[in-house]
């Protein structure tokens, strides 16, 4: 009877085993997939909130009415996503960042009417290369960097949700090497930006200033670190190596 309880006891204490076994691994299983959703859900966020940057700048450049409707469509869907978010990314850091975009989202819903009104009052595509007055101008520039905070908060989220972070070195200036450079910061990428010591980047002083620096330089440095390195010295030249 000794025997039989001992194996009896031995065989309930291997099943009890083995069901928490099956309950670690099915919950394992459980968290891979919420992840796996999560980044799905954070991308396809991201697609989105890219695909209306692109037709709001056809709207505003060329006055195509056409980008103007694609627009409506991706606002709503942009709208639908972080419902959707909102709902189903529970940690504290996500909530927060969700909290964030949507509070930027609203603020360019509420700019808008007046965005498109600004547009209309300029002409049609036939106005392509005539200059905004200075009041849209200034409204313009409030309205990209609503839409920039938008961008910063999505690609804080992507960081959070991904596995890891890719690294680039910016030696470019002006616009082609830093607006590459920029799409890599907005995919997730940690960009370290090389500019002349004293001088920067001849793009913060190109064309039309905002509290002191050009607002070309406010779209293309964003997500990005900066150090400034002579790179005529061998000191500057060993730093960028090290980085690279």
């Amino acid at each position: 009877m000794r025997i039989e309880s001992r194996l009896r006891i031995a065989t309930w204490i291997t099943f009890g085993i083995c069901a928490l076994m099956i309950a670690s691994i099915a919950w394992t299983q459980l968290q891979v997939r919420r992840a796996q959703d999560a980044r799905g859900l954070v991308t396809e966020i991201f697609v989105t909130q890219t695909d209306r940057e692109l037709l709001r700048d056809d709207f505003i450049i060329r006055r195509e009415p056409r980008a103007a409707a694609q627009l409506e469509v991706q606002t709503e869907k942009l709208s639908r996503l972080l419902d959707r978010a909102d709902r189903e990314l529970k940690s504290r850091t996500e909530r927060v960042l969700v909290a964030t975009i949507r509070s930027e989202f609203d603020a360019t819903e509420a700019f808008s009417a007046e965005l498109e009104r600004a547009v209309k009052a300029s002409g049609g595509p036939e106005a392509i290369g005539l200059s905004y007055s200075e009041s849209d101008t200034l409204f313009f520039g409030q309205y990209l960097m609503r839409s920039y905070a938008i961008h910063d908060g999505i690609a804080a989220l992507r960081s959070f949700e991904s596995d890891a972070v890719d690294e680039a070195v910016e030696m470019g200036t002006l616009i082609a090497g830093p607006y590459c450079a920029r799409l890599l910061a907005e995919f997730g990428a940690e960009v370290v930006k090389i500019e002349t010591p004293g001088e920067g980047d001849p793009l913060r002083k190109w064309r039309q200033l905002h509290e002191g620096n050009s607002l070309w330089w406010y779209a293309q440095a964003r997500n990005k670190k900066s150090i400034a390195v002579n790179l005529k010295s061998p000191e500057g030249q060993q730093v960028v190596r090290d980085l690279v």
